[in-house]
Order: C-alpha cells, then structure tokens, then sequence
C-alpha cells in the first residue's frame, strides 16, 4: 500500500521509479532531500557486488547438521 499519493504505483511524476538509486534526480528536484528523508524506509541499497550478509542461514545450516549427525550418530 502507497503511503504517498505522490507516489502511486510505484513511480513519482511518471519520472523516478521507486526502489531505484534517486540520487541523482534529488539533485535537480524542485523540493529538499528533507521530503524524500520524511517517507518511511522500506529497504536498503546494497551495492552491485556488495556481500549480503549471510549469518543466518549459516548458522540455520549448523544447527541442522548438527541435530541430523546427533540423530543418526
């Protein structure tokens, strides 16, 4: 659900398409970064190459093969 009529179906002005890097375009917007700072944060950008962290499933994956080698030991 939009939290902002500005933004409905995902696209603002029929221009920038949310969930995309919009850095670029704030900088010839006609308001402050303040506006764009004020909607809440839905995700993170992560960088194309950056690692994801993977701790979880890691340690989900021990604990499995661990209860399954104390199972069938």
């Amino acid at each position: 659900m939009a939290r902002s009529k500005l933004w409905k179906d995902g696209s603002h002005a029929r221009k920038h398409l949310a969930g995309h890097d919009l850095a670029d375009a704030l900088k010839t917007a006609p308001h402050d970064e303040d506006k764009v700072l004020a909607m809440p944060e839905v995700g993170k950008l992560i960088e194309t190459g950056a690692e994801i962290p993977r701790l979880l499933p890691k340690r989900v994956f021990y604990v499995l093969a661990y209860v399954t080698l104390a199972l069938y030991s």
